[in-house]
């Protein structure tokens, strides 16, 4: 086998080994799993049938309904933000430093942590899905592609924002807390849980300048037809937040190891 392809083989066997141990982590750890069907539970059924009434005086839509998309990227928002304490974890207990002294590039390293979380991010969020039924909601075949599509493409980005926070910070705490400091103004900024038309104007420049804004209203626009931007917008601002972000995680990972 000639030395170039030789390389090439054993950076794709590092990236499958990392994503492949990052699965079975996943898979083995079944409270991650029950805390995935509980939160949409708690969220869709619980808030949306609270709410739904006063909220369809107002726009004609449930609000069961409306909020599923704002589950959704709160599932992609926690779960990938969260998959970031895997490399803390590692370094803690000496992992990831036998990985950095193998001979395979620190992009492949990046790579295998973030199709693991990928995968494992948007599990969780086809999972919070099948929520879609009880609040009204049906997905024909090319929703749900375009759906998967927002989905992968925002798991991507924020995965890959977790990647950066691990690169610096060294503590389960520092890295917890952080996670949760950042994850809640992006999600409530996001227009998740109310329409944006009625959020003060103050907020309107963080709100524009929140990806998960246009993740929210991309998938509001595919599963109830009404966003407030163009499906192209929201696709083209995803996309770059998902390629801006694996960039930086790669660098920083050359850099801090």
């Amino acid at each position: 086998m000639p030395p170039l392809a030789h390389a090439a083989l054993r950076e794709l066997e590092t990236i499958w080994a990392l994503c492949y141990r990052e699965l079975l982590r996943f898979v083995r750890e079944r409270s991650a799993l029950y805390a995935t069907l509980a939160r949409p539970a708690l969220w869709l059924v619980v808030l949306g049938s609270g709410m739904q009434n006063a909220f369809r005086e107002r726009t004609g839509v449930p609000y069961g309904a409306y909020l599923l998309p704002g589950v959704v990227t709160m599932t992609i928002l926690f779960g990938g933000l969260f998959s970031g304490i895997s490399t803390v974890w590692d370094r803690e207990f000496g992992f990831l430093k036998e990985v950095l002294v193998a001979p395979v590039s620190r992009l492949s390293i990046v790579l295998g942590k973030l199709c693991a979380g990928v995968l494992v991010t948007v599990t969780q969020a086809l999972i919070t899905l099948l929520f879609a039924p009880l609040v009204g909601v049906w997905l024909g075949p090319r929703q749900v592609l375009y759906t998967l599509l927002v989905v992968v493409l925002a798991s991507a980005g924020v995965v890959a924002l977790a990647l950066n926070i691990a690169a610096r910070l060294r503590s389960f705490d520092g890295f917890s807390n952080f996670a949760n400091l950042l994850a809640l103004p992006l999600f409530f900024l996001s227009g998740s849980m109310y329409p944006l038309q009625d959020a003060p104007a103050w907020l309107a420049p963080l709100v524009r300048g929140n990806p998960m804004t246009y993740v929210v209203d991309a998938l509001r626009t595919v599963t109830l037809g009404s966003g407030n931007f163009p499906l192209a917008l929201d696709l083209g601002v995803v996309a770059l937040f998902s390629i801006l972000l694996t960039t930086l995680a790669a660098w920083s990972f050359k850099r801090a190891y």
